[in-house]
């Protein structure tokens, strides 16, 4: 069984993923001070913990995704709409890193020795490889390439003409990480 330091451990790689992912694909430079900055992330991790202690998987994207929009916009000052953008492209980033994992599980745990996620060596060393595979993602050309595109042209959409493609993809997202979490639970066993 997973303690809080074990989601505590794991969410500090997360957040550095995020704020990476954010100036990566923004090419923006954090407005705060830096003890703001600390208390941003405090406030991230406590609401994470609370998020995946007490919600199910369908909820819990919509609630991060939330927590991490409202996080951008105090660190980067961006509107709510960029927000929204920047949360929800590094999650689908994050969601390849995490099927990216979920196939070395699937094809690698044969073969090498992979820990189960349910022990605390096993939950940092899939939090790290999954981060590692988003950062891999995040720096292929096309990517970077695509996200700024989005970027670019998100912030010329009317806000109610949003309202259905952010819906599309929370419901898309939400069904696929059900699907990758069911997944690796049910491997791991």
């Amino acid at each position: 069984m997973l303690t809080p330091i074990d989601y505590v451990v794991g969410n500090i790689v997360l957040i550095l993923y995020t704020y990476y992912a954010w100036k990566t694909i923004s090419k923006q430079s954090i407005q705060i001070k830096a003890k703001y900055l600390l208390l941003t992330s405090a406030l991230i991790m406590i609401f994470s913990i609370i998020n995946w202690s007490f919600t199910n998987d369908f909820l819990r994207i919509i609630f991060i995704t939330l927590i991490l929009t409202l996080a951008n916009m105090i660190i980067y000052k961006n509107s709510i709409k960029q927000g929204i953008l920047l949360s929800a492209l590094s999650q689908l980033i994050l969601l390849g890193g995490e099927f990216g994992y979920a196939f070395i599980v699937m094809l690698g745990g044969k073969i090498f020795p992979i820990p189960k996620i349910d022990t605390m060596f096993g939950s940092l060393f899939a939090n790290v490889v999954i981060v590692l595979l988003a950062v891999l993602i995040i720096n292929i050309p096309f990517v970077k390439k695509t996200c700024r595109k989005l970027i670019t042209k998100y912030d010329k959409i009317n806000n109610i003409q949003m309202i259905i493609p952010i819906s599309i993809l929370m419901i898309s997202v939400n069904i696929l990480l059900a699907l990758v979490y069911s997944r690796i639970d049910n491997l791991m066993l």
